[in-house]
């Protein structure tokens, strides 16, 4: 063969092969657009998130009602809640209001003295409560007024201002005792075992009663659809299938995606909460993976890679034929 024939047929070939990864770009591509168009929106998914959480809270509160008037008389909380109310009450220290039991200090009336204000109901604080009576803490309150150098006994042997201080120093001083007032009303023992008891029952509740309500929606009801979908997939017409083959995704692996679900959604901020004693870092598993699940190309939670699922649009009529026509597209590439 001339050298000029043997150009003409390696550029050809040449050609043929471009030809030919052109056509397998293309198909790739086509594959791609159909994938994406199977891939709900973002803001499709997060709100069959919030109807799931809708109706597994609706269960939760169902399962905590009856908890609270059967389990939890049992674990002593009516009976340590009453107590820290009776506490909050009998000691006049606090006024309850919007937000609660409220310090003084924010309903300070200045129409009243400052003794009327804080004067008056720490005395009767410390002459009222046992505990205060058994430490002599009035005693003690007393020493420090005089001691303070504001105050002085009069010819009735009472104790009243010196003349001379204002209004606003006796203020500034009053204020100081009735948060020493208040200190030692929080480091009551009794009050402590109480609020350590109403925290760890509501605790530990929240962690069953979540762990249960949700294994009811995002476990048992998978399980029963065919199509292993919450209320709220079905609802807005998503699906779970596995990421590789787009087909539905098996029971075994799809109870996985939402036991992790549930371990980060449910499990873990209230686990935390029971050990730490606070909120203040339970919700960071959350927050981690709603933020790989808003971020991520296929928005794809970390249970969702875990278990090697995506979750797609489903047909209205033929989802499962158009996700062989589009694995079958696949395996031509």
């Amino acid at each position: 063969m001339s050298k000029k024939s043997k150009a003409t047929q390696s550029a050809i070939e040449q050609m043929d092969a471009q030809q030919r990864k052109l056509e397998a770009d293309r198909k790739k591509d086509e594959l791609n657009d159909k994938k994406e168009s199977m891939r709900p929106s973002l803001l499709k998914r997060l709100a069959a998130g919030l109807i799931d959480f809708a109706f597994s809270a609706i269960i939760a509160v169902g399962i905590f009602a009856i908890s609270y008037y059967t389990i939890f008389p049992l674990l002593g909380y009516q009976s340590s809640a009453q107590y820290i109310i009776d506490s909050y009450e009998s000691s006049k220290l606090f006024v309850y209001g919007s937000s609660g039991y409220e310090y003084l200090s924010s309903h300070y009336d200045d129409s009243k003295t400052p003794e009327q204000n804080y004067d008056v109901p720490v005395t009767r604080y410390y002459k009222t409560n046992a505990r205060a009576v058994k430490e002599g803490e009035y005693e003690k309150y007393t020493t420090r007024l005089i001691n303070s150098g504001y105050y002085e006994y009069n010819a009735q042997d009472e104790i009243v201002r010196k003349e001379g201080i204002s209004n606003a120093t006796a203020k500034e001083y009053l204020e100081k005792e009735y948060k020493t007032a208040v200190s030692y009303f929080f480091d009551d023992p009794a009050l402590k075992e109480a609020s350590v008891v109403t925290g760890r029952v509501m605790s530990l509740s929240l962690l069953i009663v979540s762990t249960i309500a949700s294994a009811i929606f995002f476990i048992l009801i998978p399980l029963v659809d065919k199509r292993n979908r919450t209320f709220g997939y079905m609802f807005l017409k998503i699906m779970p299938v596995d990421s590789k083959t787009l087909q539905p995704i098996s029971k075994k692996w799809n109870l996985l995606r939402n036991f992790i679900f549930i371990t980060i959604t449910f499990i873990s901020p209230f686990t935390m909460n029971l050990l730490l004693g606070t909120l203040a870092y339970s919700f960071i598993p959350f927050f981690i993976n709603s933020a790989i699940l808003s971020f991520s190309r296929n928005n794809t939670g970390l249970h969702d890679l875990a278990a090697g699922a995506n979750v797609i649009n489903q047909s209205y009529s033929n989802a499962f034929e158009v996700l062989k026509s589009i694995n079958k597209q696949g395996g031509q590439q």
